[in-house]
């Protein structure tokens, strides 16, 4: 939780007490300095112990879309031959957001010995190859083929069908302000998520 208070040269020192709880709000009440007997709101918090109930748990309606979008778009891209993790894998490549495995791993946070298996089954079916960099010789890129190119606009199809499924009903300032508040959880995460442990 944060006090958020008027910027000033040179504040002066400010004593705070806890007043009251309004709502999913704390306030508390300036006890000196030039703010003396305001009351600030703290940040909110929506959660507490003697209400929680697991049902209306954000963890968990956050799971239950994602597992019901992974489902459906591994069902739609299921002509293509490609599973929706495989679809992650070569869409962060298609645009440049990962070069080699460890950029794959670290985008989509699971550990090397899986990324390194996935990227194992699309070189098998012909969607993507490991090159090796002319710059530094050590180091192993990624990149589509022609046929991982070619089948990139009937994936992209597959995916757009579904998200637009999934947010029928919203208007477009719905939809600004979805991304915008997911955005601002992700930058509210306390710290990097650790990778799982290697299997």
């Amino acid at each position: 939780m944060g006090l958020r208070l008027p910027l000033t040269p040179h504040p002066p020192l400010v004593a705070f007490r806890i007043n009251h709880w309004h709502g999913s709000e704390f306030y508390v009440e300036c006890c000196s300095g030039s703010d003396l007997n305001r009351e600030i709101p703290l940040a909110a918090s929506f959660y507490h112990v003697d209400t929680y109930s697991s049902g209306e748990s954000l963890g968990f309606l956050l799971n239950q879309v994602q597992v019901r979008l992974h489902d459906t778009l591994n069902t739609e891209l299921a002509p293509t031959g490609i599973s929706f993790p495989q679809w992650k894998a070569l869409m962060l490549v298609y645009h440049g957001r990962a070069e080699t495995a460890a950029d794959l791993s670290r985008c989509n946070l699971t550990d090397t010995g899986s990324t390194t298996r996935m990227v194992d089954r699309l070189e098998e079916k012909g969607f993507l190859r490991r090159v090796r960099s002319e710059a530094d010789r050590r180091l192993v890129k990624l990149e589509l083929t022609d046929a991982g190119r070619a089948l990139m606009p009937a994936m992209i199809a597959a995916v757009v069908k579904v998200l637009n499924t999934f947010l029928d009903g919203f208007s477009a300032e719905e939809f600004a302000q979805l991304k915008d508040m997911l955005h601002r959880m992700i930058a509210n995460t306390p710290t990097t998520p650790q990778q799982p442990p290697a299997d």
